[in-house]
């Protein structure tokens, strides 16, 4: 084989090789829009403690804001709805807390007014790796704003989103992660990652 065949073949393979790694990857993914079908597919398909964190009692809730709950719902609503075991019970306020595993919980609790309408939520995920907190984080971010649009920065470093429910009840939900303190030796208290959704009426 001369010198210009074998040129020619190490060109021909060049060029073959090319065409085939620039190729455009298919995305198998699926390309989400802001439709109710969408936010569903999303709401369950991002993961177990996604779910844990935003669903209710029997994993509803994808019409719902925060764990099968809206602005204006009725305490009795807690009842059938939250699944953590309930830790205060006041008029205005109401606790739970939902063990993950040994170590790792959530506290949720839920803010009323007098006559008795869900005015706002603070649920904390507590999560021993930072890594795992700080995924939950951008899944909570993806999944609200492809429901509620983009984000703006708030207050004490929250993502947060004006919305409304569909019944026009107003609302602010904002999401914010702290990094754990794991200190070396016990001359420091260790703190666990934290995922926090704050949920507060709104009169805009």
């Amino acid at each position: 084989m001369n010198k210009a065949l074998i040129a020619f073949s190490l060109v021909l393979t060049a060029a073959l090789w090319s065409c085939k790694t620039d190729a455009p990857v298919e995305d198998k993914s699926k390309t989400l829009s802001n439709s109710k079908e969408d936010v569903k597919w999303s709401f369950y398909n991002s993961g177990d403690l996604f779910l844990k964190v935003m669903a209710d009692k029997n994993d509803q809730g994808a019409n719902k804001i925060l764990r099968g709950m809206n602005i204006g719902d009725h305490p009795d609503s807690l009842i059938v709805k939250e699944k953590g075991m309930r830790q205060v019970d006041e008029k205005v306020m109401k606790g739970y807390f939902q063990d993950l595993n040994d170590a790792e919980f959530i506290s949720s609790y839920y803010y009323f007014n007098e006559e008795d309408f869900l005015t706002g939520a603070n649920v904390k995920v507590n999560l021993a790796s930072d890594s795992t907190a700080e995924d939950l984080y951008f899944e909570l971010k993806l999944y609200f704003e492809q429901k509620y649009g983009k984000s703006f920065h708030g207050l004490d470093k929250y993502d947060t989103w004006n919305a409304l429910t569909v019944d026009s009840f107003p609302f602010v939900i904002g999401l914010k992660f702290e990094k754990g303190i794991f200190p070396v030796d016990d001359k420091m208290e260790p703190e666990f990652s934290k995922v926090i959704i704050n949920l507060e009426e709104s009169d805009y």
